[in-house]
């Protein structure tokens, strides 16, 4: 469908009046000082503060801590299939949840490991340079997750979100 400008240039011009509408009036400036209901009138309600939501908190405080932690693990289920879901606490950063679908928490390996680690594990070579330089940016230090026939690593990248790295077995 078309808009004409005709169309748009009508919209606007109901949208302003509806606008104005519901703006009460300015009083007039007579040089007067104003009555002590007209104060009254001007100040909202003070019943209105009361009943305002709270503000909703969009970015929490990072993590505080100098050691990346496992805050919580618990099986789940995803689709009507076991999972473990860990909440991973990096230094710096929010707690973020982890998912490893297919099996549950008793059944999979999962906790913080160094870089030397990885390479003891001989997983760390076959990683790209961005994975690299997010694991050195954590201290060294990866969520590794290991289940009965895969794993991966979790690296907090510089906008502080946790992404997935399959490694290969």
């Amino acid at each position: 469908m078309k808009i004409t400008r005709w169309q748009l240039s009508g919209a606007l011009a109901l949208l302003l009046a509806a606008c104005q509408q519901q703006r009460p009036a300015p009083a007039p400036d007579n040089g007067a000082a104003p009555t002590p209901q007209a104060k009254a009138q001007a100040s909202p309600p003070a019943s209105n503060a009361a009943s305002l939501p709270e503000p909703l908190m969009i970015d929490p405080e990072p993590s505080a801590g100098n050691e990346p932690t496992i805050v919580a693990r618990e099986t789940t289920s995803v689709n009507g299939k076991p999972a473990c879901t860990a909440t991973v606490r990096y230094v710096g950063a929010q707690d973020q949840p982890v998912t490893w679908n297919g099996e549950d928490c008793a059944q999979t390996t999962a906790l913080f490991i160094s870089e030397g680690k990885l390479r003891e594990l001989q997983r760390f070579d076959g990683l790209a340079e961005e994975v690299r330089d997010d694991i050195a940016r954590s201290s060294g230090v990866v969520f590794y997750v290991e289940g009965q026939f895969s794993s991966a690593i979790y690296p907090l990248n510089s906008a502080k979100q946790i992404y997935t790295v399959p490694l290969a077995d």
